[in-house]
């Protein structure tokens, strides 16, 4: 009797149909579930050439750039991991992600670090160890910075990998080709794979974490079981926000057992235990592995100590805060549970203090979106970030491929493949991207640490790679979907190269560009103190080229962790966030270039918080008048030492340091009604003033 054949069905990715290599057993659903490896040379020649133009691009911009605030933090951090085993510094911002950050400078082993057992570390604070690290003790900080980015870049390389091999599982070569240039031309991933933070090393992780998991869900395996077990450890050690992929795992092993109750085991002892105990054994096992492995990975990332502090290295000081600090704070039972976990010693300690930290900073921090000010955050804050810092292009290209998935599964079998008998739905195959961007989006919506896009970095990587969907609108609309994507690639590269080096500075159309960025977002989302080297190219250019002689004063407000000492800035520097000590002008403010970050141009973490308001006009009146009590004895030693000793040295030095930061809040309030004059990496705002419109500024009407 001759077997009726079977009708094959048309392919639903992009690439035409391949004879299934084996047809007496039908395909496995983890074969359809992981990135294909086995890919064609031509697309993976395409992945390298690509790979390597996005490394020139993260890597010629970076070298334009000066420290970003928080790399001075994650790079002493990790350093200080690597060379005393100890754990105080900046504890809350992911042991992995801080090595990383720090291997390649802490493997040369030629940089000076600040000596242990001084006195700055009695408090641990990372800012005091890391400026001398960086710039008193003869290091080379570029050549450092360099060593860390590198690594974070190849990190973002990993990415590209990833998202290339995953999109065209699912979608095809070309839908991988879609998604990898969309990845490769990002300015939001080409803003942070090259600084040493955090966000691309948790971006990274999560990303592997959910491919690894998914795979080892369908196919147990003692490689698969030990991928996705060290992908989760790697993830929550990255930074404190990855344990947020506990629940999505029990999310994926919940929908996996209700689609698919009985996996592939390959490993005898789960197999016996599946067969004579069910699936529901199996199951509690693989959790029970996965949080064991994860219990002792987390233990020897810590060096198997519970207590955070090395004493035999670092005999004084201890964590820059107490245990009582971080979580009387904070509101909720999370504290209440941590503080239990320490008691009973179950994670180590710097870990906990770590965690502790992140869940009290979540619950509010001052936060700047579009005009407006708050100190407790904004719950649109985040969705309004990635519609002005997403470039449009690859927004319409979302729209594309949510309407080229509609498309295809109206019209065709649910598997996105023709293999509907063999398959899972595409939307089971799809859950790891969408069900991770559901969960952590609405995570986000709920923070209230609103001071970066950057917190939503790990949300790109599942886009890039369900954006290659828009290879099926090119299949269901030949005669405009083509042209369309790659109109949209197009406007992507453009803007691109637009923008560089300035990725950090990126906004869209939505926005009005990056010369508007400053009216929306500030802090990490815009201004991240990472201009101060385009600072001093561009005071050489201009400043000494204008004859007017109000601009022969520089003023200098500046929101970052660099020095611009070492830039050798010659300007009066204005109260910033961090002074390092450096030496500010109490005198009158005059005429001439100022050059103000954007982040205090907002009045953003001062002590006039926000707009001008009457409040802080009367409060400002009060200071001027001491202020100008105090400067009409520069010219009189003996009535200048009469104040000091009539109310003290640090009277005095609280209260001109207070008028300062009003007066230049004030000044600050009268600059945001004109548009400036020039910028420097859109980042640093040039404003040139007249001797006239300076003294208004400071003694004229309040800018009300």
């Amino acid at each position: 009797m001759t077997k009726p054949k079977r009708k094959k069905n048309r392919t639903a990715t992009s690439d035409p149909p391949q004879k299934a290599s084996r047809e007496s057993k039908p395909p496995s659903p983890s074969s359809h579930t992981r990135p294909s490896v086995a890919t064609g040379v031509c697309g993976w020649r395409a992945v390298g050439i690509l790979a390597i133009i996005h490394v020139a691009l993260a890597v010629s911009s970076a070298v334009h750039k000066s420290p970003t605030f928080d790399e001075m933090a994650h790079f002493t951090g990790g350093h200080h991991y690597w060379l005393y085993n100890d754990y105080r510094l900046n504890p809350e911002n992911g042991n992995l992600s801080q090595r990383l950050a720090a291997f390649l400078p802490a493997l040369t082993g030629n940089f000076s670090f600040p000596e242990a057992g001084n006195r700055v570390w009695e408090r641990a604070d990372v800012w005091m160890i890391g400026y001398p690290f960086f710039y008193q003790l003869g290091n080379d900080p570029e050549r450092m910075l360099m060593l860390g980015r590198v690594v974070i870049v190849l990190l973002g390389v990993g990415i590209l990998v990833l998202v290339f091999a995953w999109s065209r599982d699912l979608f095809g070569r070309r839908g991988g080709m879609i998604s990898l240039i969309v990845a490769a031309f990002s300015p939001t991933l080409l803003a942070h794979d090259r600084l040493t933070t955090s966000d691309v090393c948790l971006s990274l992780t999560f990303l592997i974490a959910l491919y690894c998991l998914w795979t080892a869900l369908h196919r147990i395996s003692i490689g698969s079981l030990a991928a996705s077990t060290l992908a989760m450890a790697a993830v929550i050690l990255a930074k404190m926000s990855g344990v947020l992929i506990v629940p999505i795992a029990f999310l994926l092993l919940a929908l996996i057992g209700w689609r698919r109750p009985a996996p592939e085991v390959s490993i005898g002892v789960l197999a016996t235990l599946q067969k004579r105990r069910g699936n529901l054994a199996l199951w509690l096992a693989f959790v029970c592995v996965h949080a064991a492995v994860v219990f002792v990975v987390i233990w020897a990332a810590y060096g198997f100590r519970y207590n955070g502090l090395n004493r035999q290295a670092i005999p004084i000081g201890s964590y820059q805060s107490t245990w009582e600090d971080v979580t009387e704070r904070g509101e909720g039972v999370v504290p209440r549970i941590l503080t239990v976990v320490k008691n009973a010693k179950l994670l180590p300690e710097a870990f906990l203090f770590g965690f502790a930290h992140v869940a009290t900073e979540t619950q509010g921090r001052p936060a700047f979106v579009n005009g407006r000010h708050s100190h407790d955050g904004f719950w649109y804050f985040f969705p309004y970030c990635f519609l002005v810092k997403t470039p449009t292009p690859i927004l319409a290209l979302l729209f594309l491929s949510l309407v080229g998935l509609c498309s295809r599964l109206r019209s065709r079998d649910q598997s996105g493949s023709g293999e509907a008998d063999v398959q899972e739905p595409f939307w089971l195959r799809t859950a790891p991207l969408w069900l991770f961007v559901v969960m952590y989006g609405a995570v986000s919506l709920a923070s209230n640490l609103n001071i970066g896009h950057r917190h939503i970095l790990p949300l790109y990587p599942p886009l890039f790679i369900l954006v290659g969907a828009a290879a099926w609108f090119c299949d269901g609309f030949p005669r405009t979907g083509k042209p369309l994507v790659a109109l949209c690639a197009a406007g992507l590269l453009a803007g691109n190269l637009m923008v560089w080096p300035n990725y950090l500075a990126y906004f869209n159309v939505l926005a009005g560009g990056p010369a508007n960025g400053y009216k929306r977002l500030v802090d990490s989302s815009l201004d991240w103190g990472q201009d101060l080297a385009q600072l001093k190219d561009w005071l050489r250019r201009h400043h000494d080229m204008d004859d007017d002689n109000s601009d022969q004063n520089v003023y200098l407000a500046y929101f970052g962790t660099g020095s611009p000492e070492y830039y050798r800035i010659e300007a009066t520097n204005l109260p910033g966030y961090f002074d390092f000590g450096r030496e500010r002008s109490f005198g009158q403010l005059a005429g001439g270039v100022y050059c103000i970050s954007a982040t205090i141009l907002q009045s953003m973490y001062t002590s006039a918080f926000g707009p001008w308001t009457d409040a802080y006009e009367a409060q400002y009146q009060e200071l001027l008048v001491v202020s100008s009590e105090f400067e009409a004895t520069a010219d009189d030693p003996a009535e200048r030492n009469r104040l000091l000793r009539q109310r003290g040295p640090a009277f005095w030095n609280q209260t001109l340091d207070l008028f300062e930061r009003f007066r230049l809040a004030r000044v600050c309030a009268h600059l945001r009604r004109r548009e400036p004059d020039d910028h420097v990496g859109y980042s640093i705002l040039i404003y040139r003033v007249s001797h006239s419109d300076a003294a208004a500024f400071v003694s004229g009407p309040a800018p009300l």
